[in-house]
């Protein structure tokens, strides 16, 4: 997708306010926090390339839905741990795996239809 200079400008100026404030949570997130700017960013563009027609966009907004998931796993396995000793980090990596997998194929896919 091309963008505008302007466009460009705008959606890092929303990156950086996303990130401020998300350094801002009042609670401890297990350090999971400092990821909210990345998804809302990653939608972001899941929106925006869809509105544009791009063919890939389903992908990444798939890619979005998990890497949800999979921050909800990792902030969710410190608590786990004492009660499950497997606890839930290996779901992070592994659904990281899968996001930079739609990730990389949203983005082939778009670029064959351009």
């Amino acid at each position: 997708m091309n963008f505008e200079l302007w466009q460009v400008a705008g959606l890092f100026a929303l990156y950086i306010a996303a990130t401020v404030a998300s350094s801002q949570v009042p609670v401890s997130l297990n350090g999971s926090e400092m990821y909210f700017p990345a998804i809302l960013m990653m939608g972001l563009y899941a929106v925006l390339a869809a509105r544009r027609g791009v063919t890939g966009w389903p992908l990444l907004m798939i890619g979005s839905v998990l890497f949800a998931v999979s921050l909800t796993a990792r902030t969710v396995d410190e608590w786990l741990c004492a009660g499950w000793p497997l606890g839930t980090h290996f779901i992070w990596h592994t659904l990281n795996g899968v996001v930079l997998y739609l990730s990389w194929l949203s983005l082939d896919r778009g670029h064959r239809s351009g």
